[in-house]
């Protein structure tokens, strides 16, 4: 090995957790090349643990102490054939478990030939080996039975999805073969009844498609088509159902099994309420306190239900069930009330009218309570100001009076003329022949002998500017 990749070398004491999970996965590996190589280091252990010693006396004990040979190769052979991979992971960890661990054992070998195996670290010399292998062989054992009960758990969870997948594969395709679609509401209305009583939808294309659903009484009730369902039968590009084929009728009655049963989940219903924690049965009144409005409660067993209706505002209403003769039978007839059953019996709630639950007298009765047990505004005292004391201001005071006196009195009625902003005055030249007395003046002085008479104290004259 280069000098360079030497001093890469890790240490085994210094990194033996790290060590100890890389040698696992190597032991673990599920591959044929993994259980090749696992093999070639039983093997190989197993023909250093049976070197026969040069010397007599030492070569006799050496050969009586060899007692582990047969149980090596019946192991040798199990981990051959076994395709189980943690199987094979058990059959190697009894292995070591039955052994010994001192030098020159079976396990001291396949030890040494397992470390080796595991690149990245610094080779083992006889000196060095041993107490790696005291800290290494239970850590090593508490890892693989860590990681076979990982394993086991995670495939029990695995079967158990595969079962639970299979018996919803299973419901479903049952479901899938108990509804049927027809394009005629006589022959919907024929399948969903006795004796028939399957789930029938009536899908008919007009000027767009629309759908039914047929309760088992033979009543439709107009569902919204789903945006995918409606653009998968565009696509169909037929005008009947029967044309579509068995695949596409499965798609179809998925789709509407869907939209049928989000039509229903709008309709609340409470089967026997009760509290989670005691199982103790709750009251109208503590499905109000709950928060439960718009829903029915449905209480009793089979041959004796009763239902309450709980209005917008919480307070509950009986259903008088003899109004209802069809809902009463279908109540007479339940025992338990599995997914489909509950459909059917919100089929049957739909057509209670729940319309007097709530008339003006409750109205009034829940207007009254809620201005009575409201909480009246604060009140906010209003602070009183004190009028300013102007005798503190009497120089400010007069000057005001006489202000007021000087302000004109304006008419409220007089208009207001707009003053027309002042033009800026443009600069001209002079016209002297306008001021004739002016240039008189300046003829007269430029006749007279030059003198300073700028100089004495008569002040300059000003000329108005007249143009």
């Amino acid at each position: 090995m280069p000098a360079n990749d030497t001093k890469n070398l890790l240490v085994i004491l210094d990194n033996l957790d790290e060590f100890s999970g890389k040698m696992l996965t190597q032991i673990a590996n599920e591959t044929m090349e993994g259980r090749q190589q696992l093999l070639n280091a039983i093997i190989q252990a197993n023909e250093k643990y049976n070197k026969p010693i040069e010397t007599h006396v030492t070569g006799w004990f050496y050969y009586f102490s060899r007692t582990r040979g047969p149980v090596i190769q019946k192991a040798i052979d199990n981990i051959e054939i076994e395709a189980d991979p943690i199987k094979r992971l058990e059959l190697f960890k009894n292995l070591l478990i039955e052994g010994q661990w001192n030098v020159g054992s079976f396990n001291y070998h396949l030890f040494l030939e397992l470390i080796n195996g595991v690149p990245g670290y610094e080779a083992l010399d006889d000196e060095s080996a041993m107490p790696v292998i005291k800290r290494l062989d239970r850590l090593l054992l508490n890892k693989m039975d860590g990681f076979i009960r990982e394993f086991k758990v995670n495939q029990r969870l695995i079967a158990e999805r595969e079962q639970s997948r299979l018996a919803l594969q299973k419901t479903h395709d049952g479901v899938l073969d108990n509804i049927v679609l027809e394009g005629s509401l006589l022959s919907a209305q024929h399948a969903a009844t006795v004796p028939y009583k399957k789930i029938a939808f009536h899908l008919i294309k007009g000027d767009q498609w629309k759908l039914f659903w047929v309760d088992p009484n033979g009543t439709s009730y107009a569902l919204n088509l789903s945006q995918e369902l409606e653009t998968y039968l565009i696509k169909q590009g037929i005008e009947h159902i029967e044309k579509l084929n068995p695949e596409s009728i499965k798609r179809v009655k998925k789709e509407c099994l869907k939209i049928r049963d989000a039509f229903f989940e709008k309709t609340q219903v409470q089967i026997n309420p009760k509290q989670a924690k005691t199982g103790e049965e709750l009251s109208n009144e503590q499905l109000c306190t709950q928060g439960l409005t718009s829903a029915f409660v449905v209480r009793g067993k089979a041959g004796k239900f009763s239902i309450d209706w709980i209005n917008t505002l919480g307070k509950a209403m009986p259903i008088d069930l003899e109004g209802y003769p069809e809902l009463s039978e279908f109540l007479a007839s339940q025992e338990d009330f599995i997914a489909e059953d509950l459909v059917q019996l919100k089929a049957h709630l739909l057509q209670v009218k729940t319309a007097n639950a709530l008339g003006m007298g409750d109205f009034k009765i829940k207007l009254q309570n809620c201005l009575l047990n409201r909480t009246p505004p604060k009140l906010v005292e209003a602070s009183q100001v004190k009028r300013l004391d102007l005798s503190s201001f009497k120089e400010l005071e007069h000057c005001l009076a006489q202000r007021g006196k000087q302000l004109p009195v304006v008419d409220a009625n007089a208009s207001v003329e707009e003053l027309a902003e002042p033009e800026e005055p443009q600069v001209q030249k002079l016209n002297f022949s306008k001021y004739s007395a002016v240039a008189t003046l300046f003829a007269h002085r430029a006749n007279q002998p030059a003198k300073a008479q700028w100089l004495d104290d008569t002040p300059p004259m000003i000329i108005e500017n007249h143009l």
